[in-house]
Order: C-alpha cells, then structure tokens, then sequence
C-alpha cells in the first residue's frame, strides 16, 4: 500500500498521540527508538534532548549552530570543487586501467556479479561531495535560499555531468550517484527541486513540469514533504502538472504520484476512468491499491471488468487484470468466466503460456466463436517471418508501467499455424541455407523441422521426435504445455503425407545432416547435442516413414567414426529410440 503524504501521515499521528495514555506512549517511544540504527542513535538522542528543553527547532541538523561559513565562502568552495575536477586532480591513470579492465572481464563472464563492483563511496572527493551538500543544507535550513539554491544547482550539475563519467576525469566505472547514498541523494534532490520551484513559479511553470518529471525515482510527494511550508500556489500548479503529464503515458508514474498528492484514492480513480485508455498504468494503479485494500470480491471483480473495457487490447499490461480474473474464475469454476480470462490475456499478452491456456480452453469447450476469431486472428500474422525476430519481447517482465504491445513469435505462430491448418505454407520456410544453429531468428526453423516430423510420424512413439519438440518448441518446460502437446499430436494424425511433404522431408534431411557435418568437419566445440538431437529425431521419422532411418545413422556414424563425443551422444539416443538400431 502506498505511504502517507507527510500531512496524512502528521494528521494520523496527531490522533494517535492525542489518544493514548501517557504511559502508553512512553512504551512507543522505547520500542521505536530501541530499534534505531547504531549510526543513527546519536542524533535521536540530540533531538529528543533539544525537544524536552525546548530548544529544537524543525529542520535542525547536525551542522547546529552557526559555523561561520558565509554564502561566498560555500559557493567558491564549490567552485574550487568543480575546477580541481576540471584539472584532472581526480583522475589517476593506473587506477583507470585496472577498472576499466577489472569491468571488462565482469561484463563478459556468463554472471555478472556486482558485489564485486568497486565500492567509491569513501573516496576523499565523495566524502568532499557529502561535506558540501550538507552546508548548502544548512544554509537551506537557515532560510538563505538564493545561496541554497545556487548551491544546489552548481552540485547537481557536477554530478549529473555525463561527460565526467566518460573524459578523464575520474576513475572507470565511477559516477558520484552510484557512489553517495541513494536516499541521501533523494533527500537533498528534494530540497533542490523545492528551491527550482519557487524560483520559477510565477515565471516559468512549464520549466518546473520538464524538470519533476524527468526524475526517474524522486517524485512530488517528495518535494511537498521535504518541508511543513506551503508551496505557492500549489493546488493550480499540480493541477496543470497532471494535465501535462496526462498526454505523457511514459511518465505515468509521476502521474499516479501527482494524483494521490491532489485527493488521494478519489483522484486516482477518477482519472483512471476518464483516461485509462490513453494512460493504462494509472487504472492498473488503482486497481492494485484497492486490491492491497482487500475489498470485496464483487467490487474487486467489477473493476477488472471496468479495466479491461477501458484499456486498449494492444497493451500488454492489459493481461494483469486477465491473470487476477483467471484467479477468480478458477476458484469460483465460472468457465464463460474463465474463457473472457484466457482470451484478453492471450491477444493482449501472446506468449506461449497464454497460448496454451487459451487454446486448450477454447477447444475443449468447442467455442466456435472464440475458434473463429483465433484463426483469423492467426491468418493475419503470417508477416511474422518477414519482421524481425521479436522473440526476445515476449520474455521481458511485464508490470503495470509496461506501455509496449508485444507481438506474436514465431514459435507461437508456427505452433498455431500447424495446430489450425498442418504444415500448409510453414514447409516454404524451410531455409536450407540456414543450418549452422538455431539460436535467435533461425530458431524458428527448428520449430518447423520438428512440426514437419511430428506430422510425418502420426503421433507415433517417437521418443526422440518428441525430445526435439520440447528442445525448440517449448524450451524443455513442455510439462507446462500440454495443451499444446496435445493438440499438436491430434492435428499430426489427421494429417495426410503428400508429395508437398515428402519435398519439405527432403529440406530437412538436408539441414539435419549439414549441421552435422559443420560442426564435425570444423572441429567446432559446441553443437554437438543439439546437432546429433536433430540428426537422431530425421532418422527416426525416416525409419518410421519408409525403413531408411537406420542406413542415415549408419552413414554418418561410419564417416565420423573417429569422434568419439558425438558418437556419445548418438549411441544414447539411438538407444532411446524405440524404432532405431543402436549405435554400437
């Protein structure tokens, strides 16, 4: 759930105070300052002394008292900092060539670990970074704005230069947000938005707007709670700022933060509902609060409903309310219920999962309606072959600030082309010229080759055909998939082998045995499996087909007699198969 604004959460805590016994209190007051962190204890116990004396202040912090440091004097020390930066007194040369080659060897290795990244935050030019902050603080805390200002936009600016992360001015690998303290950095961001604020409220608002909103995790709640005064004229302005941000759906998370500052839950829904179709994260917002909120069922139900009504099909994110109904649906046995929920996940979101769900619902339930719109649906994505490759997407996370469409694979188009019509046209994408591996855009290939010999075997016993499918078809997770297993197994022993077929058994042989053969003949390290995988599960289709499976093994087996690893994997497989002799 979200945290209060800083008047909810003094508002709550006014009442709580106001309403609990005075020995009550002091039991908070030991648990919550029994569990304060070591390097925090000190200033607890400052403050709780100031607050029983009468001498605190809001806003006091450990700088205190006046240090004699006057604005001229904090701004050219900033500026002596920025200059010593541009001299190079930072940079060191040696250091740079160790971490750049440290880096180098972190990014190329299988796991990247970044418990071993440098760790910068107690280098002499940081812990300077963090004493001048802090003194522009104090002058912030003593209400000399013009100097806490200029302070704060001089510092920001040094450490948002991108060109001192690149040029030689400091180390490999450093950057001064990395180095300094997140929430140390938020809190002092904070304060300099604040000061940017009244700086440019009667002048410049729109400069105010490109500015919030390109923070990537400092928000406006957090510039209205770095401080208990008013911003001028701040109702009109977060008014106009969401307005902004309205036609900005890439900004939706300052749109949700501006919403809840404004009038909280109401505002949140309101806009939901009038602009969830141009900005669907903020409905998905709303619906996720009132999910934590736990409300009832039927409301909770109502609201998916409402979602998936407002927001456009094409948004991927749109399947987290499918997932939440599917839930529902399940647990109340509601299938009319459960097929709404298949369906908007499956054309918002078509991954695999969603296929399998999808169609194995709809087939089972004989829902022609649903079967008519899956296949025109399907007949209108045969130019996935000729986009690029956008298997990739459909493994990304999707959360409710996702705002891409993700578009069909094409192992889940090949597998529904098949499962509707057969190999029809998928055999005429058979490329026999692409047979050196089928890791990213040639994988659908593989696909292919292992529908064409399901279709050729009539669902048969063919353990290693079936291996194949589950390598390329389903990524091995094929217990998750049985619905398609299933249904490609049904299609295959309706199929009737023609000389279209036996054509495209022709392409595959080829493909098999080449793969093969490069990577033997080149003495290359990997492939083997895969390679002897896709050699075994032809030959086994051929035996099977008209008795010519074992002579292929015997072939190859006699021509690479001398590697020995190959023939490993050959004689396992072989053995495995219930139609192929084994290798001996």
């Amino acid at each position: 759930m979200r945290p209060p604004t800083l008047e909810q959460f003094n508002t709550a805590l006014k009442e709580i105070v106001e309403n609990t016994p005075s020995d009550k209190l002091k039991e908070i007051i030991y648990s919550i300052t029994g569990k304060t962190k070591t390097e925090e204890r000190n200033y607890i116990l400052k403050i709780i002394r100031q607050v029983v004396s009468g001498s605190y202040q809001s806003g006091d912090k450990m700088l205190g008292s006046d240090t004699g440091l006057t604005g001229d004097d904090l701004l050219a020390q900033i500026d002596d900092f920025r200059n010593r930066i541009e001299e190079g007194e930072f940079f060191d040369e040696n250091r740079d060539y160790e971490e750049y080659h440290k880096n180098e060897y972190r990014y190329f290795r299988d796991e990247y670990d970044y418990s071993e990244e440098t760790d910068f935050s107690n280098e002499y030019y940081v812990l300077e970074m963090i004493d001048l902050l802090d003194k522009v603080k104090y002058f912030y805390d003593k209400g000399d704005f013009d100097v806490a200002y200029i302070g704060y936009k001089a510092l920001f600016g040094i450490m948002e230069n991108v060109e001192y992360e690149y040029d030689e001015y400091f180390v490999e690998g450093f950057s001064f947000m990395e180095a300094i303290d997140e929430p140390f950095y938020k809190d002092h961001k904070a304060f300099f938005l604040r000061l940017f604020y009244f700086s440019e409220i009667d002048n410049n608002e729109n400069a105010i707007f490109n500015l919030f909103s390109s923070q990537q995790n400092i928000y406006l709640s957090s510039v209205v709670d770095t401080d208990t005064a008013p911003l001028k004229n701040f109702e009109n302005f977060n008014k106009a700022y969401i307005d902004y941000l309205s036609d900005r759906p890439d900004h939706a998370r300052h749109i949700v933060d501006a919403l809840f500052v404004k009038g909280g839950m109401d505002s949140l829904k309101e806009f939901a509902y009038e602009n969830g179709h141009k900005v669907p994260p903020v409905f998905l917002a709303y619906f996720n609060e009132q999910k934590e909120r736990e409300i009832p069922a039927g409301e909770l139900l109502r609201i998916i409903n409402d979602g998936l009504e407002i927001i456009p099909e094409k948004y991927a994110s749109r399947s987290i309310l499918s997932n939440e109904l599917i839930a529902i649906a399940e647990n109340n046995k509601n299938p009319e219920l459960l097929c709404t929920a298949y369906s908007t996940a499956f054309y918002s979101y078509p991954t695999l999962d969603n296929l399998n769900s999808y169609i194995g619902h709809i087939t089972r339930h004989s829902n022609k309606k649903e079967l008519t719109r899956f296949e025109l649906y399907i007949e209108n994505k045969k130019d996935v072959f000729t986009k690029q490759d956008t298997r990739y997407s459909t493994y990304n996370i999707i959360d409710m600030y996702y705002l891409l469409s993700v578009p069909v694979s094409k192992t889940a188009y090949i597998i529904s082309a098949f499962i509707l019509y057969g190999l029809g046209d998928l055999s005429e994408h058979i490329d026999t010229d692409n047979y050196l591996g089928f890791q990213g855009e040639r994988r659908y290939i593989a696909v292919i080759l292992s529908l064409l010999f399901q279709a050729l075997v009539k669902s048969e016993d063919a353990r290693i055909i079936d291996a194949l499918i589950n390598h390329y078809c389903f990524d091995k997770a094929v217990y998750k998939y049985e619905n398609l297993k299933q249904l490609i197994q049904a299609k295959s022993k309706t199929l009737v082998i023609d000389r279209r077929t036996n054509e495209a058994f022709e392409k595959a042989e080829k493909i098999a045995v080449s793969r093969v053969r490069h990577i033997l003949d080149k003495k290359l390290r990997g492939g083997y499996e895969t390679s002897c995988l896709l050699l075994v599960a032809c030959a086994e289709a051929k035996q099977i087909n008209d008795k010519t499976g074992n002579r292929l093994i015997d072939e190859i087996d006699t021509e690479y007699k001398r590697f020995t690893a190959f023939r490993r994997d050959l004689k396992v497989l072989t053995k495995q198969s219930r139609h192929l002799s084994t290798v001996s």
